[in-house]
């Protein structure tokens, strides 16, 4: 049956031709129609056996990417818990750093009050009495400027005192002891400013600092929750491509569909192909 079988393939177009010699024609041709049912069938069926093998591959796979999903996804819960990062908002960093912002704004700003303020004490400790009058205190030393105020009108009244009375007169010494009282309260009112802004900086320093440890502590727990996010996203959609690969591997082994066609039937011939009778008589 093999030997009377023959087949002619073409691959530039791709097309099987199969012709089969026989004594009957009718029967030739039902034999040469069988072959290429029985191709297309083999053809179909191979692929469909291919087909379910692979599907049966990307299950297991995708079991394991399953498990592999489920163990990356508990780890970011897991690591969510712990963290707090659910009960705090997705927005705890973004609102730490910038109250960090506004802490550190601060600080600039308490530290040039603090230089202006250590300026003015050094003034004042090297200022005489009598340029005490003169230093130029701010608005927030009340008292000083209250002080400085009061000292002119003093310091006047204890001159008109010397000039008329002298130095012993009791008028003149309780002049003198108020305007060594003001002049006392002016300088106490530089160091007091002085030193409140020094301790102010200092405050805010370490408030600073320890936010800043914060914040940093925050962005390193970011950090790590953005690789366990970006595993779980990558595990998902593996996942999700395999197992959209094995839905088509199943369907595939399902559907008789192949892209091999039966382009002309095998019909009988019309006249035996033995050869020419001038060959035979010569033979």
């Amino acid at each position: 049956l093999l030997e009377s079988l023959k087949i002619d393939a073409d691959a530039l177009e791709g097309t099987l031709s199969i012709a089969f010699r026989g004594d009957e024609p009718a029967q030739a041709a039902r034999l040469a129609n069988a072959f290429a049912s029985a191709y297309m069938t083999t053809v179909l069926d191979q692929r469909q056996r291919r087909a379910a093998r692979n599907a049966a591959n990307f299950s297991e796979e995708t079991q394991a990417l399953e498990r592999d999903l489920e163990g990356a996804q508990a780890d970011l819960n897991a690591f969510r818990e712990e963290s707090g990062i659910v009960a705090l908002g997705a927005q705890r960093l973004e609102a730490a750093e910038v109250e960090l912002a506004a802490l550190t704004a601060r600080l600039a700003g308490a530290r040039a009050d603090n230089s202006e303020a250590q300026s003015l004490l050094r003034q004042a400790r090297s200022a005489s009495r009598g340029e005490l009058l003169t230093i130029p205190l701010p608005e927030d030393a009340l008292a000083g400027r209250q002080a400085q105020a009061r000292l002119g009108a003093v310091t006047a009244q204890l001159q008109r005192l010397a000039e008329r009375y002298g130095p012993r007169y009791p008028d003149y010494i309780e002049t003198a002891n108020e305007k060594a009282a003001l002049e006392n309260a002016i300088r106490r009112s530089v160091v007091d400013r002085a030193d409140y802004y020094q301790r102010r900086v200092a405050a805010l320093e370490a408030t600073a600092a320890e936010h800043k440890t914060g914040v940093m502590a925050l962005q390193e727990t970011k950090q790590a929750y953005d690789i366990l996010e970006k595993k779980v996203a990558a595990s998902r959609d593996t996942y999700d491509l395999v197992a959209e690969r094995t839905l088509q591997e199943s369907l595939q082994s399902r559907i008789d569909n192949v892209d091999v066609v039966l382009l002309a039937r095998a019909v009988p011939p019309a006249r035996p192909m033995t050869p020419p009778l001038a060959v035979i008589v010569l033979v």
